[in-house]
């Protein structure tokens, strides 16, 4: 039972990593849902790291896996891998993955902004945008219908009904 319950926790942690990186295939999901190669080896990479059987070697061996792919895809170019395997450890944090995958790939891998000036306004701009956009319609909405201007003269008015009552005239 305690077991379960730790690979379920393991699982959870894995995912909220997975969660914030994007796949750097097409930077088209998160790595935890996307079904691309490169998402695979970056799960299996961030399996290793949780493993109960961690090895360095092991993960290292992963994180070479993932950057030949990515170099042979042409998604990254040539790496300071040592810089990389110094990051690695069993149970890295969230802030250590991101790091690392952000020296591979640069800022564009994360899934969530960064909480700094810039990453507030990714979340405020959208909003503020929809806000604005209600406002403005809003006002046209008003501003068209308290227009009391008539559409058509009485002499348009007139024509009009004559037409339709030649209409009528004609159908029956």
């Amino acid at each position: 039972m305690l077991s379960i319950s730790f690979s379920n926790f393991v699982s959870e942690k894995q995912y909220d990593i997975e969660s914030l990186i994007l796949a750097p295939c097409c930077y088209g999901g998160i790595v935890s849902e996307h079904n691309s190669p490169m998402s695979k080896l970056i799960s299996n990479f961030v399996k290793e790291i949780y493993s109960e059987n961690f090895d360095n070697q092991q993960a290292i061996s992963k994180l070479d896996e993932i950057i030949d792919f990515s170099i042979k895809n042409g998604l990254i170019n040539r790496t300071n891998n040592q810089e990389n395997y110094n990051l690695i450890s069993h149970n890295m944090d969230q802030e250590v993955f991101l790091e690392l995958f952000v020296n591979l790939f640069g800022e564009k891998i994360r899934a969530v902004p960064q909480n700094n000036f810039f990453g507030k306004i990714t979340w405020i701009f959208p909003y503020s945008i929809m806000i604005i956009g209600i406002i403005t319609v809003s006002y046209i909405i008003k501003k068209l219908s308290s227009n009391n201007e008539q559409i058509l003269s009485e002499v348009e008015k007139e024509k009009i009904e004559l037409h339709i009552e030649k209409y009528d005239s004609n159908v029956y």
